[in-house]
């Protein structure tokens, strides 16, 4: 395989990673506080010795360099449940997976499990500020969650969510779904958490957009297709002639 498919082929494959990004943000279009993401390339060069002329030699290459997250906030879509928050500013709700171990979501979608429990839509137990679960007694009614975290029901306070705060959300890696794993956070005080109650944050995907990008994707596979495919027959022509030649 010459330069040029080689070329071709690796721009191939960054439009079909670029498309599979796109097609899970419209897939999670309307997943709760989930945050669009895009692939980012860069070019790899390098020399081609066995190139027939000096000015053929450079090439570069496309390069998956890995996934940017859009970190804007999604709009608040009301719900009208008491158990559900969402949060106006910096942080994360605090989260403990089945498996045990600490994550981060932006998804204030909870509800509460079988045994009383706070959890999330996924199933992951809510911490509190102490980074403990928070359990409700079977008799609690008029669960509310303030604006401040704290938490109450009609047997009085129940604790505070905990709430984490990072110094750059895109050091923090995806989990699944809207689970962030990350280190080096900080706990949010009361007086720093902002949180609105009978709502949830949407995603921040913008399906117009989204599909504006994905026909741009597709039009540009087709222009690569066409090259390598007019690149072929040109070198048939050039076999066949040189065939005759002979």
């Amino acid at each position: 395989m010459d330069t040029l498919n080689y070329v071709a082929l690796s721009h191939q494959m960054a439009l079909q990673r670029q498309l599979s990004v796109i097609a899970n943000n419209v897939a999670n279009m309307n997943t709760a506080a989930y945050k669009r993401e895009e692939a980012l390339f860069a070019a790899e060069s390098t020399i081609m010795p066995a190139a027939p002329v000096n000015s053929a030699r450079p090439v570069s290459f496309v390069l998956d360099q890995g996934m940017m997250r859009d970190t804007v906030q999604g709009d608040f879509i009301p719900t009208d449940d008491p158990l559900n928050v969402a949060i106006n500013g910096e942080g994360y709700f605090t989260v403990m997976t089945p498996d045990g171990n600490i994550a981060y979501t932006r998804n204030g979608k909870f509800r509460l499990s079988g045994d009383g429990f706070l959890v999330t839509d996924s199933g992951a137990r809510v911490l509190d500020d102490n980074n403990q679960p928070i359990q409700f007694e079977p008799q609690e009614t008029n669960l509310y969650i303030a604006e401040d975290g704290s938490i109450s029901s009609n047997m009085g306070p129940h604790g505070r969510l905990g709430l984490t705060a990072f110094n750059n959300d895109l050091t923090l890696s995806k989990l699944g779904g809207t689970l962030m794993d990350g280190e080096g956070g900080r706990p949010l005080p009361a007086d720093q958490v902002r949180l609105k109650t009978g709502v949830i944050e949407g995603s921040n995907v913008k399906p117009v957009m989204e599909l504006a990008n994905m026909i741009e994707v597709l039009r540009t596979y087709q222009s690569t297709t066409r090259l390598l495919e007019r690149y072929t027959d040109i070198r048939q022509q050039g076999i066949e002639r040189l065939g005759r030649v002979q």
